[in-house]
């Protein structure tokens, strides 16, 4: 009996040393916060550290300890083990992987967890902690952090049951070390099957000495024989065998806060080397359903996380792409081009990157997402006070408000990981459940040796797959035919690809090409129009057609003998070919001796598309045609004329549309060098080395949309008056023509008359922007001070309505808070100034102009220039207590006595920090006042119009309004020596409050009220 109680005993203890470890808790309190509920939490600050050079900025509240744990370099037989160990975890054999780890020695456990969060059940390999303590470099114990990792081979999340087949990686949680947190948020998110995160900084272990980041060997992402890697795959293959397709790897990186200043906030990669980025960063059909599109074009408004400038979709992101296929995002009808991320598109050898692989670097999906993202977003002040506010330092109590460490990181950066939710399931479905559009307009566009040089008009599809070139011959009276795909060459597999280099497959043949698109689903398009390829002699060189106003003039050359005379053919849109002119009628297309030939098609229409073959004919009646087919659209060009006529001097740019141009630089587009020159005007497409005096762009209706050319132009002459004069052709067909200057932040109407400014002072590049189409009415105001005035004086107000043949008519109102004053309504669009006597005080109302639209909506615009209407005498009250109060009279001398009564006692408040008793208040100066019985004050107003200095000290300041009018913090500045700082710039870096007596609590009001003082505290000098 004893002996079977002792066998009992151990076969418990045998099975307890395998069981798996059940725990219930938040993931986000484990892996970055606090969780009582976990062996251990906040798992990011155990992470192995290590800093042997300066190639990497680590958090601001972490000092890295070579001493705090470590990496354990795998043997070959440990990467063996280790394989064994994930095999079992993630068949879901967990008892057979603890036996394995137990067996094999590794510091780790499986744990089973119940996230509150996410209501999910998760599991994990997870590291035991060791005894290192790293206390920081600091005295102070509440930042030490106690135990850390021995082998520091990462953390391994599996979410079996979930929704999506992605795989979320973090592999530098030092340095990159809010990546580990935004991953979590990520796989959470995402639903995503797989979180791994590496468990060492990349600089624990490395091959010295440490140049190079490439020289890590605890870094994943750079060492092959990594611990993560055998996982990765592991979790790749898993995901290949039950969907049948390659995985969606996101790899979620940040870099550090001072590099890289000119670059937006989120830099998207497919990986190193892979320039023609795909879903989910960029879809390529006309649907646009892509990471990008799906953010909004404000990504952030001003001051919406903090003190910031507005963070714009090309402020948010840049993507690493081919620079002759740039990523564009769609707003308003106008494709912006992104920047490039040309800073950090991924290592070149990224491990993970290698194994998902993207077998066709065109393929409409790309598996591999590398994202990193800026520690510190650019939109906000470039310092270091800046950067630990970010993560939550307070500066008033120089501490770490712990709840807020990642919290503002997570909300900057949202945006793109709900783009990528909103059309994640799309990407991975693949399907849109329509074939591809048909590729169209198929031409010949050149011939060399045995190549023939092919263009197309492009198809789209959401799930395009490749183009089919299909091609036949004949070949002894028998029909032969070809087809080449992305099989053959990859690049049919780019759905943006419109040309194509074949290498003709026979000789002295007529070859019949012809394009289509197919889809991921084996949905094909329409065949575009069959073209002929005449793989035979030359008989023409320099053919070309120059397309004018309802004209197209054709040339060539030839060195052709003993033939009758050409033949010229036309055809529109590369179908329906007649004989247009032969030499029998036109002398111009019998041999002569300079071998030079032209012909005038003036049977054209502008915007029609024709097509032109060539050919010889000879004695016997044959034709031989020449291989290549004339592309042509007549179109007007319209003139733009730039003078001073102080220096007699002109320069014309030159814009039209044409079916057959781009938005793009084309064909269309001539250029000169931009080299200095006493008068210079162009567009700015494809280089700042260039600039463009013709500009085409393609066919559009202004009558319900526009396009814009950004114009730059640079004037030697100093102080001269500018004249842009458009063409009067182009008003009188009724387009609308609306000008910005972009300098000058001013708008006109080129059909109201040229614009005529005052050029600037230096030979540098100014700007402008010029709008053809449909544009919505706009108001300008005058850019001038606010103004401050008494009641009863004229007030005049000044606007420009801009496009005003839009608009209906004009109501005026000064709009305050809380009133609106209506001041006129029905006025004409062209009136530009109103005048009157205002009858009620008004306090920093803005103008207000309702354009009423002649489509019956309306719009509305609001002055920057704010409006003070303020009675000569100003009435203030106050109730019983203590209020900080100002007296803005100008001369202001007054016992307390006298105007609060004797029960009443006033403070003034020292530079040295220190309360003292007034017996006497003056102007000029904030007080603390107590008063036991209501007061009412009469006093004269003083109007604002002029600058008032104030001393202000480090430590507490009692700082009075000066004025009897409301202020806007915004029209504060500080001066000190040698420097000056707007309020703005002054509280990006400082972050003040405002504390006032009614009642004092903190507040966010931007405005100083009047006969009111404000309790400042300056914590450092400017």
């Amino acid at each position: 009996m004893r002996l079977t109680l002792c066998l009992a005993i151990f076969i418990l203890l045998a099975s307890g040393l395998n069981a798996v470890t059940t725990e219930v808790g938040s993931i986000r309190g484990f892996l970055y916060g606090t969780e009582p509920g976990c062996a251990y939490d906040n798992w990011v600050s155990h992470v192995s550290e290590g800093q042997v050079s300066w190639l990497n900025v680590y958090a601001p509240w972490e000092e890295q300890n070579d001493d705090f744990g470590d990496f354990r370099v795998p043997s070959s037989e440990d990467l063996l083990s280790w394989d064994g160990v994930i095999a079992d975890f993630l068949a879901l054999d967990l008892d057979a992987a603890q036996a394995k780890i137990r067996s094999y020695g590794f510091p780790y456990e499986v744990v089973q967890f119940q996230d509150l969060d996410s209501g999910r059940v998760f599991y994990m390999l997870r590291e035991f902690l060791n005894d290192d303590v790293d206390p920081n470099g600091t005295i102070d114990t509440s930042d030490d952090e106690t135990g850390s990792f021995d082998y520091g081979w990462g953390l391994y999340i599996f979410n079996p049951s979930a929704s999506r087949p992605i795989v979320v990686t973090q592999v530098h949680p030092c340095d990159d070390y809010p990546g580990p947190v935004f991953a979590l948020e990520s796989f959470l998110k995402l639903d995503a099957r797989f979180l791994l995160i590496a468990g060492a900084g990349r600089e624990v272990a490395y091959i010295p000495p440490y140049n190079s980041n490439n020289q890590s060997l605890s870094d994943p992402s750079r060492n092959p024989d990594h611990p993560f890697n055998v996982a990765y795959q592991h979790c790749c293959d898993q995901i290949r065998g039950l969907t049948g397709r390659t995985e969606l790897s996101l790899q979620i990186h940040t870099y550090d806060w001072n590099k890289y200043s000119g670059q937006p906030n989120v830099m998207l990669s497919s990986g190193y080397g892979r320039e023609f980025p795909a879903l989910p960063v960029r879809d390529n059909s006309r649907a646009r359903n892509d990471l990008l599109d799906r953010t909004p074009y404000v990504v952030h408004p001003q001051n919406s996380i903090g003190t910031h400038s507005e963070v714009d979709i090309d402020d948010f992101y840049c993507v690493n792409y081919n620079y002759a296929n740039p990523v564009t995002y769609l707003h308003n009808g106008q494709e912006i081009q992104l920047p490039e991320n040309t800073e950090l598109p991924g290592a070149e050898f990224n491990q993970q990157m290698l194994y998902t692989e993207q077998q066709n670097l065109y393929d409409v999906f790309s598996p591999f997402l590398h994202v990193e993202m800026d520690e510190l977003p650019k939109c906000y002040s470039r310092n270091e006070d800046t950067w630990r506010w970010f993560f939550g330092y307070v500066a008033e109590t120089q501490t770490w408000d712990l709840a807020q460490r990642y919290t503002r990181f997570i909300q900057f950066y949202t945006p793109w990981l709900d783009a990528l939710y909103a059309v994640v399931d799309s990407v991975l479905a693949l399907d849109d459940g329509t074939g591809p559009s048909n590729p169209e307009n198929l031409t010949l566009t050149d011939m060399q040796s045995n190549y023939a040089y092919l263009a197309w008009d492009r198809s789209y599809s959401y799930d395009f797959d490749s183009y089919e070139l299909h091609l036949r011959w004949e070949v002894d009276g028998q029909e032969v035919s070809q087809v080449l795909d992305r099989v053959t060459d990859p690049l049919l597999a780019w759905q943006k690809a419109h040309s194509f280099t074949l290498d003709l497959p026979v000789e002295n043949r007529i070859i019949y090409a012809r394009i289509l698109a197919r889809d991921k689903h084996g949905n094909f398009s329409p065949s575009s129009n069959e073209i002929k390829i005449w793989n035979t002699a030359t008989i023409a060189g320099n053919f070309s057609a120059a397309e004018g106003d309802n004209v197209i003039n054709l040339s060539f050359d030839s060195d052709l003998s003993q033939f009758q005379g050409f033949n010229i053919y036309r055809g529109e849109n590369g179908a329906n070919y007649f004989r247009l002119a032969s030499w029998h009628q036109n002398p111009g297309l019998l041999p002569n001796q300079a071998g030079s030939y032209a012909f005038t098609d003036s049977t054209v229409a502008n915007g029609t598309v024709y097509d032109y073959q060539l050919s010889a004919e000879f004695a016997d009646g044959t034709q031989l045609f020449h291989w290549e087919t004339k592309r042509a659209s007549p179109f007007r060009r319209y003139p733009f004329v730039l003078s001073n006529s102080q220096n007699g001097t002109t320069k014309t740019l030159w814009i039209g549309i044409s079916p057959l141009a781009s938005d793009g630089t084309d064909k269309y587009d001539l250029r000169n060098q931009a080299s200095s020159g006493s008068l210079q005007i162009g567009t700015t497409l494809a280089s700042e080395t260039y600039i463009y005096y013709q500009d085409i762009r393609p066919v559009f209706d202004p009558a319900s949309a526009f396009k814009c050319w950004h114009l730059r132009y640079r004037c030697d002459y100093v102080s001269s008056y500018l004249t842009l004069t458009p063409d009067p052709n182009l008003i009188f067909e009724g387009a609308e023509l609306l000008l910005y200057d972009v300098q000058n932040d001013h708008w006109h109407d080129l059909r109201l008359g040229p614009y005529v400014w005052l050029g600037a002072n230096n030979n540098g590049w100014r700007y402008l922007d010029l709008y053809w189409g449909r544009q919505a009415p706009r108001v300008q105001f005058s850019q001038t001070a606010d103004v401050y005035q008494y009641l009863g004086e004229n007030l005049d107000l000044q606007w420009e309505v801009i496009n005003q043949p839009r608009v209906d008519s004009v109501d005026l109102y000064l709009r305050g808070v809380p009133d609106t004053l209506q001041i006129a309504s029905g006025l004409p669009p062209r009136l530009t100034e109103f005048s009157f006597v205002p009858a009620m005080p008004v306090s920093g109302a803005q103008l207000a102009v309702v354009l009423n639209l002649s489509d019956g909506t309306d719009l509305s615009f609001s002055s920057s220039r704010r409006f003070s209407l303020i009675p000569p005498n100003l009435v203030y009250q106050g109730p019983p207590g203590y209020s900080l109060l100002s007296f803005p009279s100008g001369g202001f001398d007054q016992s307390v006595a006298e105007l609060l009564g004797d029960t009443a006692a006033a403070w003034s408040f020292t530079g040295s920090g220190a309360w003292q008793p007034a017996q006497n208040l003056y102007y000029g100066l904030g007080y603390l006042v107590r008063h036991q019985q209501s007061y009412q004050l009469s006093l004269p107003a003083v109007l604002p119009n002029h600058t008032e200095s104030l001393p202000i000290y480090p430590g507490w300041n009692l700082i009075p309004n000066p004025f009897s009018q409301w202020i806007e913090l915004k029209n504060l500045n500080f001066t000190g020596p040698g420097i000056q700082k707007s309020y703005t710039e002054m509280v990006d870096e400082y972050k003040p409050s405002l504390k006032t007596s009614n009642p004092i609590t903190k507040t966010s009001n931007v405005q100083v009220q009047k006969m009111m003082s404000y309790i400042s505290r300056l914590f450092k000098n400017c």
